[in-house]
């Protein structure tokens, strides 16, 4: 399995996010690089968020990574097709940039803690957490 694979394999497989030292146990050193290419080249929301993981007592400063598109694969909290938020129908032409969603610019408008909160409380209600 490649690296970036691996990285896919962990996303997709912790809603509650995956800690940085979690790849660096799988030995995937440069996985930063590895999370810039899933979001800039295959359109994936990856929140990077302070570790609170439990069982994690960090001494410093580390983050985890959580893959937003995991609890809604069809829409997302806002209701919005995650096609559209992921930019492809705008990249298409299909979505001209004058057009808004004021429930697109109200989720863009919280802040990652908020999003991640709210995306928490979805998968508690639905016993994913």
């Amino acid at each position: 399995m490649t690296q970036l694979k691996m990285v896919k394999t962990l996303l997709k497989s912790s809603p509650n996010g995956v800690c940085a030292t979690k790849f660096l146990e799988n030995k995937i050193p440069r996985f930063g690089h590895h999370i810039w290419d899933l979001r800039t080249n295959h359109g994936w929301d990856i929140e990077t968020l302070k570790c609170d993981l439990e069982g994690h007592n960090h001494k410093d400063k580390q983050y985890k990574y959580v893959w937003v598109v995991l609890y809604s694969e069809n829409k997302m909290p806002n209701g919005m097709p995650l096609r559209v938020i992921n930019g492809k129908d705008f990249l298409a032409g299909n979505i001209h940039a004058k057009e808004s969603d004021p429930k697109l610019d109200e989720w863009k408008e919280k802040s990652k803690e908020e999003r991640h909160e709210y995306i928490q409380s979805l998968l508690k209600e639905k016993g994913l957490r």
